[in-house]
């Protein structure tokens, strides 16, 4: 007996005379589905299974996700010693999957064996979209907003089942009576596993830190996990708020591709007046650049020609440039505007673009050499890159993974300051300017450009004692290594 899952034969089972012990195989539950709508078999071979984290436990039932398009339920024989959060085994082999109904289930009991500590996957949806396609969301971890109305329709034994509508469509609300839990009339936002009863979205609520009665900004990473599928396994986070206005995270995690993957992030407020953003060159000097310098350097001439008004707080990476020589100069790839100073305004390629700062808060630009001729006179700050993210719609740049700088910015005055580490595998793989504007869109961004990569990267925040620390790797054997550069975005703060 043959089994193949796609046309290129991505996976094959095979069982024969001479092979009589199974043959065993992982899959994903989006390989479970696929096999059951391209296969004429009512069950799946013998040896197949899955590993998939516990999203949810409602009476005998598991539900599992594993990070993939479809997560699926079953009637377990045994709960006992499990528990939301664990990573299970389970075997699949003459089992089948029902694709009926509005979820998908496995048709016969089954035995989940414990492996280990899972993630969660999470989900941001609308209730209109989870309506319009149930077997996308169903059995997983669904985040909805803005619930109102909400009602107790029935007060069972085991929990309590609440009406409420979203976006003019209506579903329940399940909280355990455990969590000992009364909701209000109305939520800015809840977490649960999704099943559905007879037709109707039912919500199950884990734990109490599910329901938000009031608005919490959700750290950066968990923006990054609930809006995109970067992040296949979280292995480190911290967030800290620098000053007013200015956030910095830091964080590592296996990607999709199961690469280790690391970066720092700056989320700068600009509706806080004492905080700015804007270009740094050399000796704080205007183009054409004749010495390339460190970060901490740069920042250290703009400190002085700000004397006691402003202050560096931190700068990374900024324009590509080109060498030349007779006499030594090194040119901008792009434009830069200065404190509505225009100090350069021409492009060298056609691929080259640029991202400003308009004045008087009205907000963003991404663009290339048109744009720029058409805004420059309302330009604060602008400096070189190249587009990836332009009005909410990522721009495919195709290219290797790599340390990369990058910057993007929000809708609501927010911009997000990047810097992806690479070349040292035991830190980072590095980042592809594709999996930087998901990151970036993830983020609420509605533009962003990358900057001067690869050994160019770096970032540098200050620290107690004025000293600018160097926080990024981009180098392949040397973690100490400190490019000179020549230009940066720099984050400036009022003293």
């Amino acid at each position: 007996m043959l089994w193949t899952l796609g046309s290129c034969s991505k996976y094959e089972f095979v069982r024969s005379g001479q092979n009589p012990e199974p043959f065993t195989k992982a899959l994903a539950i989006e390989d479970l589905v696929y096999l059951k709508e391209k296969s004429e078999k009512e069950s799946f071979p013998v040896g197949l299974y899955i590993e998939a984290t516990v999203c949810g436990i409602f009476g005998d039932m598991l539900y599992l996700s594993d990070n993939s398009a479809y997560a699926l339920h079953g009637q377990v024989d045994d709960l006992s010693t499990l528990k939301v959060g664990d990573l299970v085994r389970i075997s699949v082999g003459e089992n089948s999957l029902n694709t009926g109904g509005q979820s998908y289930r496995l048709q016969n009991e089954i035995s989940a064996e414990y492996v280990g500590t899972g993630l969660i996957a999470q989900t941001m949806a609308s209730l209109s979209d989870v309506l319009a396609d149930p077997m996308s969301y169903s059995s997983k971890r669904v985040g909805i907003e803005s619930l109102e109305g909400i009602t107790l329709k029935e007060d069972k034994d085991n929990g309590r089942y609440y009406s409420f509508e979203s976006g003019g469509k209506q579903a329940l609300l399940f909280v355990p009576n455990a969590l000992n839990y009364e909701a209000p009339e109305t939520l800015v936002s809840i977490f649960g596993f999704l099943r559905f009863d007879q037709g109707t979205a039912v919500f199950h609520i884990n734990e109490v830190a599910d329901m938000k009665e009031v608005y919490v900004e959700p750290m950066m990473i968990e923006k990054i996990m609930n809006n995109s599928t970067l992040v296949k396994a979280l292995l480190q986070n911290s967030e800290v708020e620098l000053t007013a206005g200015v956030k910095f995270a830091q964080f590592s995690y296996t990607n999709s591709s199961n690469l280790l993957t690391s970066a720092s992030v700056f989320e700068v407020d600009l509706s806080n007046p004492n905080v700015k953003i804007e270009p740094g060159t050399p000796n704080n000097g205007v183009p054409p650049i004749t010495v390339l310098q460190p970060l901490a350097t740069m920042a250290q001439h703009k400190n002085a020609y700000y004397q006691d008004s402003w202050r560096v707080l931190a700068a990374i990476s900024g324009d590509f440039y080109v060498s030349n020589t007779n006499p030594t100069t090194y040119i901008l790839n792009g434009p830069m505007v200065r404190n509505g100073e225009i100090l350069k305004s021409d492009f060298i390629g056609t691929t080259d673009n640029f991202l400003g700062v308009l004045k008087d808060g009205e907000g963003f630009v991404v663009g290339g050499r048109q744009e720029f001729n058409t805004i420059k006179d309302r330009l604060d700050q602008a400096v070189g890159g190249r587009i990836i993210l332009k009005d909410g719609n990522i721009v495919e740049i195709p290219a290797i993974r790599e340390p990369r700088p990058a910057i993007g910015f929000t809708k609501n005055n927010k911009v997000y300051l990047f810097v992806g580490n690479g070349r040292m595998l035991s830190v980072s793989n590095g980042y592809s300017p594709l999996e930087i504007a998901e990151l970036m869109k993830a983020l609420g961004c509605d533009g962003a450009v990358y900057m001067n990569g690869g050994g160019a990267t770096v970032g540098v925040r200050e620290t107690e004692g004025g000293v600018y620390e160097k926080f990024s790797q981009s180098h392949a054997t040397n973690a100490t290594h400190n490019p000179s550069l020549a230009s940066a975005w720099m984050i400036v703060t009022k003293r």
